[in-house]
């Protein structure tokens, strides 16, 4: 019975932790509300604003969340100073440009380059770097690197720790969506398998800042919009590669290439390196 209580308590710990990202979103939007839907020079300013407020109040939870329920400090949960090992710097750029590469050498497809002024070119670098970039990756981390494989490590074990809350981290981002099957099926084991390389990486490197810079490196190329491989025709976006493939599993269904065969293979080859050097280190 008190195993059962601790790990019904562990849970509920879980749950909260995923609600410090609505509740955080929620209150930057509030503070960004007088902006309305903001056009030209507005509009980069606001995602420059997001990703301030954004993850500001996440770090203030995340903070809150660790002293008073966890009573821990956060670099006991792997959420340490800024560190970051260049070993994993370098992967953050080779995993997204190397995907990339495979699409445009080994998918038909057609390069569209679209004239934007300076101030679009300042909204899409805005998008991409701040908004889509830094605020999700640090925030995502901090929570499901940070928080919840600290709680269900110790609680359980490491193997719970990294799988569990990947598995989660897979569904979330399914949550919401009006998807098929398929694309369920698909971004959910993406989700998953992504969720695993990043558990590993802040491992590895002892800190989420590792797992932090490979997220927003990741989301700044590959869905930004600084140069966007897809089917669909984004005119705010820089450059795009559209794909000329309707393959499920190359174009990704509706999530888009992120779920795609080619992005599982690459997330597979990080997250084996890094439980190698997990491995190693343990040696």
């Amino acid at each position: 019975m008190k195993k059962f209580v601790s790990g019904l308590l562990t849970v509920l710990k879980v749950i909260i932790a995923i609600l410090i990202i609505p509740v955080a979103q929620f209150l930057a939007s509030l503070i960004l509300l007088p902006f309305g839907e903001p056009e030209g020079i507005l509009a980069g300013i606001t995602y420059i604003l997001w990703g301030i407020f954004y993850p500001g109040f996440s770090i203030l939870f995340v903070w809150l969340f660790a002293k008073f329920i966890c009573r821990k400090k956060m670099s006991e949960m792997l959420i340490t100073k800024v560190r970051v090992k260049i070993k994993w710097v370098v992967a953050a750029f080779l995993l997204p440009l190397g995907v990339t590469f495979v699409y445009v050498i080994a998918v038909p497809g057609q390069l569209v380059k679209h004239t934007l002024d300076g101030v679009g070119i300042f909204n899409a670098l805005a998008l991409a770097i701040v908004f889509t970039g830094f605020a999700a990756g640090v925030v995502e981390e901090m929570v499901f690197r940070g928080l919840i494989l600290d709680l269900l490590k110790e609680r359980w074990n490491i193997a719970v720790a990294v799988i569990a809350p990947s598995v989660i981290f897979g569904f979330v981002h399914v949550l919401g969506m009006n998807f098929s099957i398929g694309s369920i099926i698909l971004v959910t084991v993406a989700g998953t398998m992504v969720g695993i390389m990043f558990s590993l990486v802040a491992l590895e490197g002892g800190s989420i800042w590792n797992s932090a810079v490979m997220h927003m490196v990741w989301n700044t190329i590959i869905i930004g919009g600084l140069f966007r491989v897809g089917i669909n025709k984004d005119p705010a976006d820089i450059y795009e590669y559209l794909l000329a493939s309707d393959k499920f599993w190359i174009t990704g269904g509706e999530f888009g290439i992120e779920s795609a065969l080619p992005s599982v293979v690459g997330y597979t080859i990080v997250a084996a390196i890094a439980f190698m050097m997990l491995r190693k280190k343990k040696k």
